[in-house]
C-alpha cells in the first residue's frame, strides 16, 4: 500500500534570514560607493549568494516522502520540477527515532558517518531521525506526521 506524506512549510524564519541578508548587501554596497573601496562590493556579493542559497534550499523546496512496500522514497519539489532523491530499503534501517530520543541513541552506538536533512524548513527538534546501516551508516533528518511515523516504524526490525 503506498502513502504519501508532505509536510507543511515553515519558510518565515527563513525569509526574514534572506529579507535581511539583502538588505545588508544593500548597505554594504552604497558603502563601497560612498567610501570607494572594494571590499565592500565583495561584502555585498557574498550576501547576495548567501541569501539566494537560503532561498533555494529552505524557501523554494519542498520534501515528499513515500512508503511503498518497505520502500521510503524522498522527493525533492521545486515549482514545477520533482526528484526522487533518496530510495531507502527499510530492510536495512536500524532504529527510527524522534529527534529527542536519537541523542540518547548516538551516545550509545556513536555518531553516525553523515547526516541528511529533509525537512521542509520545520525545525530539527521535531523531526524523526531514521538511523540505516548499510556500508556507510547515515542518519536521515526528516519530518513526518504521527500516522506517517508508525507506518515507517512498523517496516523496521
Amino acid at each position: 500500500m503506498r502513502q504519501y506524506f508532505k509536510p507543511p512549510k515553515r519558510t518565515g524564519k527563513y525569509a526574514f534570514i534572506c529579507f535581511i541578508l539583502l538588505a545588508a548587501a544593500t548597505g554594504a554596497s552604497i558603502l563601497g560607493f560612498e567610501l570607494k573601496k572594494s571590499v565592500f562590493y565583495a561584502l555585498a556579493l557574498s550576501f547576495i549568494f548567501f541569501s539566494v542559497q537560503i532561498f533555494t534550499v529552505y524557501i523554494l523546496s519542498t520534501y515528499e516522502y513515500g512508503l511503498d512496500g518497505g520502500i521510503l522514497s524522498i522527493y525533492r519539489t521545486v515549482g514545477k520540477y520533482r526528484k526522487c532523491i533518496y530510495d531507502l530499503d527499510l530492510n536495512y534501517a536500524k532504529a527510527l527515532l524522534r529527534y529527542k530520543d536519537a541523542k540518547e541513541y548516538v551516545k550509545e552506538k556513536g555518531k553516525p558517518k553523515r547526516r541528511f536533512y529533509c525537512l521542509s524548513g520545520n525545525q530539527k527538534k521535531k523531526s524523526a531521525v531514521l538511523f540505516y546501516e548499510t556500508d556507510l551508516s547515515f542518519a536521515l533528518y526528516f519530518a513526518p506526521d504521527d500516522a506517517f511515523f508508525a507506518s515507517v516504524k512498523s517496516y523496521i526490525r
